[in-house]
């Protein structure tokens, strides 16, 4: 399954940005737009230096940082993006890539359908919510190519797939790399998940201990973050145990081509003795002269070639 980055910003002559100012207390910039350091760096206060952009969470000033990756499904696409957010006295801002990754306008919805958009915390727990449900979504979907993976290692073992065709080594290796490209995606979930748990935490511990509605939005949304994170911790074990089943499906499978020239090699090494011994250049050589000498070889070479098959039949070695 092939992966995009949704950071890549498509070039424009026209800048084409969202509305700045939503209903609420959400800002929302785009990165395609020239003037979007400019005014959250005016509003703010907070210099957006490129060291500052290109680093991890910053909590030393007095606007907080957060600068959260997080992974997301498109289609049959595994998309990552990552998204900026300020939270200052007035407002929650947030500087996203270009097209908008659908969890961050899921989440504006949700706030504008909701009526939640007018207290900042409030709505940075329904964007983190959002986050971590759309790194669900894309659990499940690996899930299920997981499961797509297992079924073709499992066929591979049981040599033959349902139209009665065998099963190649590019087969097996076809597995192996999607298996791999999976882990891969996993590892940067499970980093992602972890540091938009660390932000719940972080933004949590701003809230007013009288409001204990948001309080307890905040503890389930920690408690969601902490279950998905369980659920990528499972599907790699997953992963990674398919991964030994790939790998024993392919050291089977090279077996038997192995066993498979082997046998050829045996049935028709003693056609091949039979023959260089009568090639030998002798005056005298048995059966020579005999009338039914022909047929003789001929039966008594082919009862030497069926040995090996017996034997190796009788002692299962070709199952």
């Amino acid at each position: 399954m092939a992966e995009k980055n949704a950071d890549k910003i498509a070039p424009s002559d026209e800048v084409k940005t969202e509305e700045k100012v939503s209903s609420g207390v959400w800002l929302r910039f785009n990165t395609n737009d020239p003037m979007a350091v400019t005014q959250i760096e005016h509003i703010t206060g907070v210099r957006l230096d490129a060291f500052r952009l290109d680093n991890a969470t910053d909590l030393t000033g007095a606007s907080p940082i957060y600068k959260i990756r997080f992974a997301y499904p498109e289609g049959k696409l595994r998309m990552e993006s990552q998204v900026l957010f300020i939270i200052n006295k007035d407002y929650l801002i947030s500087l996203k890539p270009y097209p908008v990754p659908y969890p961050l306008n899921q989440a504006a919805r949700s706030l504008k359908r909701d009526g939640r958009d007018n207290g900042i915390y409030d709505a940075f727990a329904v964007i983190l919510q959002t986050l971590s449900d759309a790194a669900d979504d894309l659990l499940d979907n690996m899930n299920e190519e997981v499961s797509q993976g297992l079924a073709q290692s499992t066929s591979v073992l049981e040599t033959l797939d349902a139209k009665g065709k065998d099963f190649g080594v590019t087969d097996v290796v076809q597995t192996q790399v999607l298996l791999g490209g999976i882990e891969d995606t996993l590892s940067r979930c499970a980093e992602n998940l972890l540091v938009l748990g660390l932000t719940a935490r972080r933004a949590g511990s701003n809230v007013g201990k009288s409001d204990t509605l948001l309080q307890n939005q905040y503890s389930t949304l920690m408690s969601d973050i902490k279950a998905v994170e369980g659920d990528v911790q499972f599907l790699h074990e997953r992963v990674r145990f398919l991964q030994l089943v790939n790998e024993l499906a392919l050291s089977t499978k090279q077996n038997q081509i192995i066993k498979v020239f082997t046998v050829m090699a045996a049935v028709f090494l003693p056609a091949l003795l039979v023959s260089t011994y009568y090639s030998m250049n002798l005056e005298v050589l048995p059966l020579l002269d005999w009338p039914y000498a022909e047929p003789v070889t001929l039966c008594f070479t082919l009862c030497l070639a069926l040995l090996p098959i017996i034997y190796v039949k009788q002692r299962g070695w070709l199952r």
